[in-house]
């Protein structure tokens, strides 16, 4: 949307649209036709729900993300003109839950515990945690480079004692519960 308002006895000239400083759309209401739309990488206009104030966008993906600007001109003497900015960032979101592979349903004392968490394809990557019985544990993560990313996440640990406590009839060790949350974040400026 591009706000504005023209002093007394203005006339507007023109309101343009640029993604990255390429001109998308332009609106001349003494024009025929008024609104005219030009190729950019990422942007589709909808010409029919776009007007002097606002430009609908179609079929967005990753390319469409970018520095958005509209520019409103006042006709002669003046030739005023005012701009406006806003940076638009298109997230891919995750289709499936993260997948969980390699664990074992018991451990003994000592062992290795070895598991992998995949997140399916997302933009920007997905934020993985891991927890054990609800404490952060601290891994590192491998990343591919790619438009779109799947995460993989791979922890690796020593079985160790937690949670023990002794009952009449001995030792009992509790269940190990592990468990990775994703945290899916965009940032909008």
């Amino acid at each position: 949307m591009c706000n504005y308002s023209l002093s007394d006895g203005e006339g507007l000239y023109s309101v343009k649209w640029y993604k990255d400083n390429e001109e998308f759309y332009r609106y001349v209401p003494r024009s025929r036709p008024a609104t005219i739309s030009y190729q950019v990488d990422g942007v589709e206009v909808q010409r029919h729900f776009s007007n002097n104030y606002n430009v609908h966008l179609q079929s967005l993906n990753l390319r469409s993300s970018g520095l958005y600007r509209c520019e409103v001109s006042a006709e002669a003497p003046s030739f005023s003109s005012v701009n406006g900015e806003g940076r638009m960032e298109v997230v891919y979101l995750p289709k499936h839950d993260p997948l969980m592979t390699g664990g074992e349903m018991v451990y003994a004392l000592g062992d290795q515990v070895s598991i992998n968490c995949t997140s399916s394809k997302s933009y920007p990557p997905s934020e993985m945690r891991w927890y054990i019985n609800n404490h952060p544990v601290s891994v590192q993560s491998n990343v591919s480079k790619s438009s779109l990313i799947s995460k993989k996440l791979l922890i690796e640990l020593f079985f160790k004692r937690f949670n023990l406590s002794l009952q009449e009839s001995g030792l009992k060790v509790d269940d190990l519960g592990i468990s990775v949350d994703i945290d899916f974040y965009f940032a909008c400026k």
